[in-house]
């Protein structure tokens, strides 16, 4: 997009610069010229005008993209926290008896399972978060 918008810059930059020279010209006389340069002009600004039209079609085609994206995840936001169950001091969901880290879920809505602690490790605690290391009893 960003050279997109420089071409088009450089198109209105040099239509500017081709009128300079024309108001230049016609304090001449020279009339052959100023045709020319009109015509020069004319193609600048058609093709900065081209550039603009295909920025701003693409600009409204990734705002639209942009908010069915927002809307989906907002969807799948909705879902996760319909679906998540606290008990126990962790999250479950109603269809299966695994829990998943409360800290991961509140702090960064992430939905991270919690790992089962080694049987030399049960005098700490239950279960321990892969991500955050929380350790649950």
């Amino acid at each position: 997009m960003i050279p997109e918008i420089s071409a088009a810059i450089r198109s209105i930059s040099g239509a500017l610069d081709l009128s300079k020279r024309l108001v230049e010209v016609t304090q001449k006389g020279e009339n052959v010229e100023v045709v020319n340069m009109a015509i020069d002009i004319k193609v600048e600004l058609a093709e900065a005008k081209s550039i603009l039209a295909n920025l701003t079609i693409e600009n409204a085609e990734l705002k639209l993209e942009n908010f069915e994206l927002r809307q989906k995840l907002q969807e799948l936001e909705n879902q996760q926290s319909e679906t998540l169950i606290f008990k126990d001091g962790l999250y479950y969901t109603e269809s299966e008896d695994v829990p998943f880290c409360v800290g991961c879920y509140d702090n960064n809505k992430k939905v991270i399972r919690v790992n089962p602690m080694s049987p030399m490790m049960a005098q700490i605690g239950k279960y321990e978060c892969p991500v955050c290391k929380t350790v649950y009893q």
